[in-house]
């Protein structure tokens, strides 16, 4: 049984927006039913009536296939996938003889991580819905915050998973959430407390952080050496103070010594070495065998919930972009994430009536950062004259068809969240960068810059420039960025800046784009939020981030931390990395407002990227070979080109069905089910 709650009615109505914006930007042959409103939301989506072309016995067999929600996993009998083998075209993983168990070795555990392993709680990408794992409550109070854990729950070789654990998983691997934490204390095998900082994160936060970086994959009694060591060493250091912690949060609040820092290093490398074939975790599956090409995990028979997992295999496939997206077409693939050119989309569902696409709303958008490192991309208004030059209509429609741009430069935060967590005086003071090239040359030649006999612009000492756009050269899925940086380089080339594209390999796309800043300009994604979506997760990351990187905002050399004095909205000067480090610890919500809205005037004014679209993004199924999709008995109606969740319910179900968004929540859950 599924158990939902989303973190605020202000999230629902963004999402019931964003939607709305997708929707129209669909274009689908079979008609779309009107979109709700924020205000029927809750109304139940009317089924569509079976189409004529099926038969009594098609339609009968369809209905028997999806009531099997009652029917236990071992006495489900599919009657097409008999084998119960689900196939995915997704992810990667160390090749052998590299591969083992050790998640922390050098490339992990890849993508077997997401079977392997459980988390705390499951949030779903995109709408903050959280759903109970390994916890099965979650108390907070002013300073502190209790969990409840499951009690009938073991990892695969045996042993239990109890409190230890969960200490073990904070204290060897602190993530995010320990910056703002105290200490992991162990109330009883089974009941966990967590002490905040002062001041504490908001209350509506912290759900999200425990969600975010609940992932157990630290088994106590394999690294107890380690755990113990790293915990003790965390325990003896001194607390660092305010001041100390303003210019650089640190795990557990403490200040490290040289010697202990040393410590924690040596452990750390120490662990690394430890080696074991696989990896262990407390999830449904074991990895079976792996190869270069192909992945295969078998399901627990003693998984604690191994009655609502019905498939007994995963097989997970990896190969060129060309190769994956051929088994896409030719259905020997049950799941491929991602969209795709409209050509290429429509293509690949004509060519396979099995094949079904569910687009679905990406906090996410494809960025042309400018590269502040490099002259002139240190000067603001050639910056902002670039994002006037650019035509992004006409790069949405080449590169992702179904997404949508808006009239920013950028915002370091998904633009479909404007209104909702953006105030409309904010928002009615935000620049408006709609596509203008008579005013970007108009800013140019104000400032200085005039075009030569060529056309080409020159700056106020005669120079003249080429410029480079570079984008990751193993981006999936293929025919994306390239697209875009492609027609953006012709566009701009056009407006006379010569410009170029260079496609970076990826082994050294980001050493070259983003730590020696090697091109003028990069796409990449931006305003997007990895977790969760309450402004802090995409602010944080666009300042402090990998788009920092890309950006070259300035950075303390000693530190390197991005050290950037700006004036505000107000006039006034700020330090963006203060405003950030300040709102999630900020308990007042109007003041957290007045950050919000100040950073994203502050990225959106002084154009430090072009936005070029949100992402649409989707997940490719197999209806041959496996069953209860959402809205499965209007597939033939929409010509296998589903509509975007019409409500909150199908928002949240289109959502789970994308394992980079919730895992393999949908296979956990058991909505999905070997036909």
């Amino acid at each position: 049984m599924k158990h939902r709650f989303v973190r605020s009615i202000s999230l629902l109505v963004s999402l019931l927006l964003a939607v709305s914006i997708l929707a129209s930007c669909q274009q689908q042959t079979a008609t779309t039913p009107e979109e709700p409103t924020a205000s029927d939301e809750s109304k139940k989506t009317e089924v569509a009536e079976t189409p004529q072309d099926k038969t009594d016995s098609e339609n009968a067999e369809q209905k028997s296939e999806q009531n099997t929600e009652m029917v236990k996993a071992d006495d489900y009998v599919p009657k097409v996938n008999k084998e119960k083998v689900f196939r995915a075209t997704w992810g990667s993983w160390p090749k052998p003889p590299q591969f083992q168990g050790n998640p922390f070795t050098q490339g992990g555990v890849g993508e077997m991580g997401r079977y392997v392993f459980e988390r705390l709680t499951q949030i779903v990408r995109s709408t903050d819905v959280i759903h109970p794992i390994l916890a099965t409550s979650i108390e907070h109070s002013e300073r502190e915050s209790v969990i409840k854990l499951r009690d009938d729950v073991t990892w695969n070789d045996g042993e239990k998973f109890t409190a230890d654990d969960v200490i073990a998983a904070f204290y060897l691997n602190p993530r995010t959430i320990c910056n703002y934490l105290t200490k992991v204390e162990k109330i009883d095998d089974y009941t966990v407390k967590l002490v905040w900082q002062d001041p504490p994160p908001f209350m509506e936060l912290r759900d999200l952080l425990i969600a975010q970086d609940g992932t157990m994959n630290v088994p106590y009694h394999i690294f107890k050496e380690y755990v113990d060591k790293a915990k003790s060493i965390y325990e003896s250091a001194r607390d660092a103070t305010p001041e100390e912690l303003a210019v650089a949060r640190t795990a557990f609040g403490k200040k490290l010594t040289e010697e202990q820092d040393k410590a924690l290093s040596d452990n750390w490398n120490e662990m690394m070495k430890l080696t074991y074939p696989k990896p262990i975790g407390t999830g449904p599956y074991v990895v079976e065998s792996v190869t270069a090409s192909d992945a295969v995990l078998v399901k627990r028979d003693d998984y604690w919930a191994a009655d609502q997992i019905y498939f007994e295999k995963i097989h997970h496939i990896t190969g060129t972009a060309e190769s994956m997206l051929g088994m896409l077409r030719n259905g020997t693939t049950d799941i491929y994430n991602g969209s795709l050119p409209k050509d290429l989309a429509e293509s690949i569902l004509a060519s396979n009536k099995d094949i079904v696409f569910y687009p679905m709303f990406d906090p996410a958008c494809h960025v042309l950062f400018f590269n502040q490192r490099r002259e002139p991309f240190n000067d603001v208004n050639l910056r902002r004259a670039l994002v006037y030059a650019l035509d992004r209509t006409k790069i949405r429609e080449g590169a992702n068809y179904y997404g949508k741009e808006f009239p920013i430069s950028m915002v370091g935060m998904p633009p479909s969240s404007l209104e909702t967590y953006v105030s409309e005086e904010m928002r009615a003071k935000l620049t408006k960068y709609e596509y203008d090239p008579e005013k970007a040359a108009r800013i140019l030649e104000e400032n200085g810059w005039k075009r030569n006999k060529d056309g080409i612009w020159e700056d106020k000492n005669g120079k003249t420039y080429s410029f480079t756009i570079a984008v990751n050269a193993g981006w999936q899925p293929a025919g994306v960025v390239d697209t875009a940086a492609s027609i953006a380089a012709e566009q701009l080339t056009k407006f006379g800046f010569p410009t170029q594209v260079v496609a970076v390999d990826s082994s050294v796309f980001w050493n070259n784009a983003a730590k020696e800043g090697m091109y003028d300009m990069v796409i990449e994604w931006g305003d997007i939020t990895w977790s969760f979506m309450y402004p802090w997760s995409p602010l944080n990351n666009t300042f402090k981030g990998g788009p920092s990187e890309l950006m070259g905002l300035p950075r303390d050399p000693e530190t390197n931390r991005v050290n950037l004095k700006i004036k505000g909205p107000d006039g006034t000067e700020v330090d963006p990395i203060e405003l950030v480090d300040k709102l999630p610890v900020t308990a007042d919500e109007e003041e957290r407002q007045k950050i919000i809205d100040t950073l994203v005037w502050i990225c959106n004014e002084y154009a430090f990227g072009a936005n070029l679209y949100q992402n649409t993004t989707g997940v490719w199924l197999n209806r041959k070979t496996i069953t209860g999709l959402p809205m499965e008995d209007e597939i033939d109606k929409y010509n296998q080109f589903m509509p975007v969740g019409r409500n909150f319910e199908e928002i949240v179900d289109i959502a789970e069905l994308n394992i980079g968004f919730a895992d393999m929540y949908v296979i956990w859950s058991g909505d999905l089910k070997p036909r």
